[in-house]
């Protein structure tokens, strides 16, 4: 029987997380505008919309647009790399 604790000690498990990452990593690099990133990385770290903001001195409306714009970005990414590796 496959538990979650098992799989996680796969190493062939932990190859590809690690191709994963490393291909979103590029892929957040190559088609990410400067804001974007910037705005990834402030979420990531755990700061919220209006910090984000403050920090960057942007409009909260505009850190909206960007976590949207990268969260597409993100999945569309994914599901491109999933249909890749099934096909």
């Amino acid at each position: 029987m496959d538990t979650p604790a098992r799989s996680h000690s796969d190493p062939a498990e932990s190859v590809i997380a690690s191709e994963r990452l490393r291909a979103l990593q590029q892929h957040v690099e190559s088609t990410f505008s400067n804001l974007e990133a910037q705005v990834l990385q402030l979420r990531v770290e755990g700061r919220g919309q209006t910090e984000i903001a403050k920090h960057l001195q942007r409009y909260a409306k505009a850190v909206d647009n960007a976590l949207q714009r990268v969260r597409r970005k993100v999945e569309d990414h994914l599901e491109a790399w999933e249909l890749e590796a099934a096909g």
